[in-house]
């Protein structure tokens, strides 16, 4: 599998980071969680339009957990 995707940790890796660019450059929001030994356990990112309809239509909630 590591050969075709390449390792797990270099995807998040560059997930966090161009989350935490976006959240940073253009008002998004992004948090993480790592465990005791600092790996990565979760994160939420909701991008700077998701956050202004947010503070509009506050009473919808939409979750994409799509996995893989």
């Amino acid at each position: 599998m590591q050969l075709s995707s390449g390792k797990p940790d270099l995807d998040v890796y560059k997930f966090v980071n161009l989350a935490e660019k976006e959240a940073n450059e253009k008002g998004g929001f992004f948090s993480m969680e790592v465990d005791s030994e600092n790996i990565f356990q979760r994160s939420l990112y909701i991008s700077d339009i998701m956050l202004t309809y947010s503070k509009h239509f506050l009473d919808v909630v939409i979750i994409d957990s799509t996995y893989k």
